[in-house]
């Protein structure tokens, strides 16, 4: 499945599509991440965490698909791939 395929999936706030790169696998945890261009890494924001802290630390790492619940500044991640959704884990499910 690519990138602009699963956004077609749920509800868009907002999309960055730099490069419609496949999606392999899902990463949830930050301190465990999948490093690969085909990981989509999902952004969810809880009572006692918050992934969207993470987003540049992972993009140094070499991610470059995200899906996010908060707005982001785009321009500090211009290779990435970028969805806005209401609510990450309804995206996941």
């Amino acid at each position: 499945m690519l990138f602009s395929e699963f956004a077609s999936l749920t509800p868009v706030i907002k999309l960055q599509l730099t490069r419609d790169r496949s999606i392999d696998s899902f990463v949830t945890d930050s301190r465990k991440p999948v490093v690969s261009e085909s990981s989509v890494f999902f952004a969810m924001k809880g009572d006692r965490h918050d992934g969207h802290k993470y987003l540049q630390e992972l993009y140094k790492l070499g991610l470059r698909q995200f899906v996010v619940e908060a707005a982001v500044d785009v321009t500090a991640f211009p290779d990435a791939n970028i969805l806005q959704v209401p609510s990450a884990r309804r995206a996941l499910q």
